[in-house]
Protein backbone atom coordinates (compact mmCIF):
# COMPACT_ATOMS: atom_id res chain seq x y z
CA UNK A 1 0.00 0.00 0.00
CA UNK A 2 1.14 3.32 -0.71
CA UNK A 3 2.16 6.44 1.62
CA UNK A 4 -0.77 8.39 -0.57
CA UNK A 5 -3.14 5.69 0.11
CA UNK A 6 -2.34 5.49 3.58
CA UNK A 7 -2.86 9.60 3.82
CA UNK A 8 -6.07 8.71 2.02
CA UNK A 9 -7.50 6.28 4.39
CA UNK A 10 -6.46 8.47 7.27
CA UNK A 11 -8.16 11.32 5.90
CA UNK A 12 -11.32 9.57 5.54
CA UNK A 13 -10.63 8.40 9.45
CA UNK A 14 -10.04 11.88 9.91
CA UNK A 15 -13.74 13.33 8.64
CA UNK A 16 -15.39 10.28 9.83
CA UNK A 17 -13.61 11.83 13.43
CA UNK A 18 -15.31 15.23 12.86
CA UNK A 19 -18.91 13.43 11.86
CA UNK A 20 -18.88 12.46 15.51
CA UNK A 21 -18.18 15.37 16.87
CA UNK A 22 -20.41 17.68 14.55
CA UNK A 23 -23.56 14.70 15.56
CA UNK A 24 -22.59 14.35 19.40
CA UNK A 25 -22.47 10.13 19.23
CA UNK A 26 -21.49 9.84 22.69
CA UNK A 27 -23.13 6.52 23.28
CA UNK A 28 -21.06 3.80 24.38
CA UNK A 29 -21.02 1.85 21.09
CA UNK A 30 -20.21 4.87 19.49
CA UNK A 31 -16.99 5.17 22.06
CA UNK A 32 -16.10 1.61 20.85
CA UNK A 33 -16.28 2.58 16.95
CA UNK A 34 -13.95 5.46 18.05
CA UNK A 35 -11.84 3.56 19.99
CA UNK A 36 -11.59 0.89 17.04
CA UNK A 37 -11.24 3.84 14.12
CA UNK A 38 -8.20 5.54 16.48
CA UNK A 39 -6.58 2.03 16.86
CA UNK A 40 -6.98 2.02 12.53
CA UNK A 41 -5.26 5.06 12.64
CA UNK A 42 -2.30 4.57 14.43
CA UNK A 43 -1.72 1.04 12.47
CA UNK A 44 -2.18 3.08 9.14
CA UNK A 45 0.23 5.92 10.83
CA UNK A 46 2.78 2.97 11.76
CA UNK A 47 2.59 1.86 8.19
CA UNK A 48 3.16 4.85 6.67
CA UNK A 49 6.35 5.40 8.26
CA UNK A 50 9.96 4.94 6.54
CA UNK A 51 12.35 2.04 8.30
CA UNK A 52 14.06 5.29 9.85
CA UNK A 53 10.78 7.00 11.39
CA UNK A 54 9.68 3.32 12.96
CA UNK A 55 12.72 3.11 14.87
CA UNK A 56 12.80 7.22 16.12
CA UNK A 57 8.67 5.72 16.92
CA UNK A 58 10.40 3.12 19.12
CA UNK A 59 12.76 4.71 20.40
CA UNK A 60 10.10 7.55 21.68
CA UNK A 61 7.94 4.58 22.90
CA UNK A 62 11.06 3.05 24.78
CA UNK A 63 11.79 6.46 26.86
CA UNK A 64 7.89 6.82 27.81
CA UNK A 65 8.36 2.69 29.19
CA UNK A 66 11.22 4.22 30.65
CA UNK A 67 9.41 7.42 32.43
CA UNK A 68 6.98 5.28 33.31
CA UNK A 69 9.21 2.09 34.58
CA UNK A 70 6.48 0.98 36.98
CA UNK A 71 4.01 -0.50 34.64
CA UNK A 72 6.58 -2.01 32.41
CA UNK A 73 8.78 -5.05 33.31
CA UNK A 74 13.16 -4.82 32.91
CA UNK A 75 12.02 -7.95 30.27
CA UNK A 76 10.29 -5.33 28.05
CA UNK A 77 12.64 -2.72 28.48
CA UNK A 78 15.64 -5.10 27.39
CA UNK A 79 14.16 -6.65 24.48
CA UNK A 80 12.64 -3.48 22.91
CA UNK A 81 15.96 -2.03 23.21
CA UNK A 82 17.50 -4.72 21.73
CA UNK A 83 15.18 -4.91 19.30
CA UNK A 84 16.04 -1.62 18.23
CA UNK A 85 19.87 -1.90 18.44
CA UNK A 86 19.07 -4.78 15.67
CA UNK A 87 16.85 -3.04 13.64
CA UNK A 88 19.46 -0.09 13.06
CA UNK A 89 22.30 -3.03 12.72
CA UNK A 90 20.18 -5.41 10.20
CA UNK A 91 19.86 -1.89 8.10
CA UNK A 92 23.35 -0.27 7.89
CA UNK A 93 24.36 -4.25 6.95
CA UNK A 94 21.53 -3.74 4.32
CA UNK A 95 22.44 -0.63 3.30
CA UNK A 96 26.17 -1.26 2.23
CA UNK A 97 26.95 -0.14 -0.74
CA UNK A 98 30.78 -1.04 -1.00
CA UNK A 99 29.60 -4.42 -0.81
CA UNK A 100 27.71 -4.88 -4.34
CA UNK A 101 30.47 -7.22 -5.54
CA UNK A 102 29.47 -9.83 -2.86
CA UNK A 103 25.76 -9.20 -2.78
CA UNK A 104 24.44 -8.36 -6.33
CA UNK A 105 27.03 -10.85 -8.48
CA UNK A 106 27.00 -9.56 -12.21
CA UNK A 107 24.25 -11.59 -14.36
CA UNK A 108 25.71 -14.30 -16.36
CA UNK A 109 28.68 -14.64 -13.86
CA UNK A 110 28.99 -17.58 -11.71
CA UNK A 111 28.30 -16.91 -8.04
CA UNK A 112 30.89 -17.93 -5.91
CA UNK A 113 29.91 -19.88 -2.71
CA UNK A 114 30.54 -16.54 -0.41
CA UNK A 115 28.07 -15.04 -2.48
CA UNK A 116 25.78 -17.20 -2.22
CA UNK A 117 26.45 -17.28 1.77
CA UNK A 118 25.85 -13.64 1.05
CA UNK A 119 23.14 -13.59 -0.49
CA UNK A 120 21.15 -15.77 1.67
CA UNK A 121 22.48 -13.86 4.50
CA UNK A 122 21.05 -10.70 3.41
CA UNK A 123 17.40 -12.39 2.45
CA UNK A 124 17.04 -13.58 5.75
CA UNK A 125 18.00 -9.84 7.66
CA UNK A 126 15.82 -8.57 4.73
CA UNK A 127 12.87 -10.91 6.28
CA UNK A 128 13.67 -10.07 9.63
CA UNK A 129 13.47 -6.39 9.19
CA UNK A 130 10.17 -6.48 7.83
CA UNK A 131 8.88 -8.42 10.92
CA UNK A 132 10.45 -6.30 12.76
CA UNK A 133 9.04 -3.49 10.97
CA UNK A 134 5.65 -5.16 10.62
CA UNK A 135 4.27 -4.54 13.78
CA UNK A 136 3.13 -1.36 15.69
CA UNK A 137 3.58 -3.11 19.02
CA UNK A 138 6.45 -5.81 19.38
CA UNK A 139 4.00 -7.63 21.38
CA UNK A 140 2.43 -8.18 17.97
CA UNK A 141 5.53 -9.09 15.99
CA UNK A 142 7.54 -12.71 15.82
CA UNK A 143 11.30 -12.79 14.21
CA UNK A 144 12.74 -15.74 11.77
CA UNK A 145 13.74 -18.67 14.12
CA UNK A 146 17.62 -17.66 15.02
CA UNK A 147 18.61 -21.31 15.83
CA UNK A 148 17.08 -22.91 13.26
CA UNK A 149 17.79 -20.21 10.44
CA UNK A 150 19.95 -17.72 10.75
CA UNK A 151 22.83 -18.82 13.17
CA UNK A 152 23.78 -21.55 10.95
CA UNK A 153 24.41 -19.04 8.31
CA UNK A 154 26.40 -16.91 10.75
CA UNK A 155 28.44 -20.39 11.19
CA UNK A 156 29.43 -20.35 7.59
CA UNK A 157 30.06 -16.87 7.38
CA UNK A 158 32.51 -16.71 10.75
CA UNK A 159 35.91 -17.52 9.21
CA UNK A 160 35.41 -14.99 6.45
CA UNK A 161 37.47 -11.72 6.39
CA UNK A 162 34.18 -9.93 6.01
CA UNK A 163 32.83 -11.52 9.08
CA UNK A 164 34.53 -8.75 11.06
CA UNK A 165 34.30 -5.99 8.17
CA UNK A 166 30.27 -6.27 8.08
CA UNK A 167 30.27 -6.90 11.79
CA UNK A 168 28.49 -9.94 11.59
CA UNK A 169 29.54 -10.96 14.72
CA UNK A 170 27.85 -8.39 16.83
CA UNK A 171 24.66 -8.66 14.46
CA UNK A 172 24.73 -12.54 15.27
CA UNK A 173 25.26 -11.62 19.22
CA UNK A 174 22.49 -9.01 19.40
CA UNK A 175 19.88 -11.33 17.21
CA UNK A 176 20.20 -14.01 19.59
CA UNK A 177 19.74 -11.85 22.56
CA UNK A 178 16.72 -10.35 20.85
CA UNK A 179 15.59 -14.32 20.24
CA UNK A 180 16.30 -15.15 23.27
CA UNK A 181 14.71 -12.51 25.16
CA UNK A 182 11.36 -12.81 22.76
CA UNK A 183 11.71 -16.59 23.83
CA UNK A 184 10.76 -15.48 27.40
CA UNK A 185 7.75 -13.87 26.33
CA UNK A 186 8.66 -10.62 28.01
CA UNK A 187 5.22 -9.28 27.56
CA UNK A 188 3.45 -12.17 29.27
CA UNK A 189 5.38 -11.62 32.28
Amino acid sequence: MSQLENYKKITDTTLVDELYEKFSLTEDYHRSERNLIDSFKKVLFFESLTDDEKIEFRLRELDKKKIFKAAYSDSIIKYEECVIELTKLIMVFLNTDNSADLFQPEIGNEITSTQLMFIRLRTILKVELICLNRHMKLSNGGHVPFHEIVEPIFIELQNLDYYEKYNLGIIKNIYKEVQELFDKKPYEA
